[in-house]
């Protein structure tokens, strides 16, 4: 995947989804998600919360292993409310709310540098030094 090509797409006002893996996977898999979550806010009326859009992506990824399996690990943030919400989606299909998350490479770099310096009480100014 290029650098240029956009990992992230704006699945609605409130949810964003990160998704890594291979390039025509991501690129096919996001698009599908986002389609599907257009035209089901379309047909009822109303969009899905962050934690139905995330068992949404699951079932999808759970479905797709017997078929044709989509090779890419997500990430979903989205809020509800004033409640911000973060769940770990892999190729798989399982899914996890978390509070930090990582995927590939980095992941293990990553979350040691989460675990040691995240706290729940964390302001902004503490998190930029």
């Amino acid at each position: 995947m290029q650098n240029y090509d956009d990992k992230i797409w704006n699945l609605d006002g409130e949810k964003l989804l990160a998704i890594g893996g291979e390039h025509s996977d991501i690129l096919v898999f996001g698009d599908y998600i986002q389609t599907n979550l257009a035209f089901m806010k379309y047909k009822n009326g109303y969009g899905l919360s962050t934690d139905d859009t995330a068992q949404f992506i699951r079932s999808q990824l759970a479905e797709a292993i017997r078929k044709g399996p989509y090779s890419v690990n997500c990430l979903l943030a989205g809020f509800e409310g004033e409640q911000p919400r973060l769940y770990w989606i892999d190729y798989l299909g399982s899914v996890i709310e978390t509070s930090k998350a990582a995927h590939g490479y980095a992941e293990y770099l990553v979350s040691s540098v989460m675990d040691t310096l995240q706290t729940s009480d964390l302001t902004e100014e503490e998190g930029l030094k």
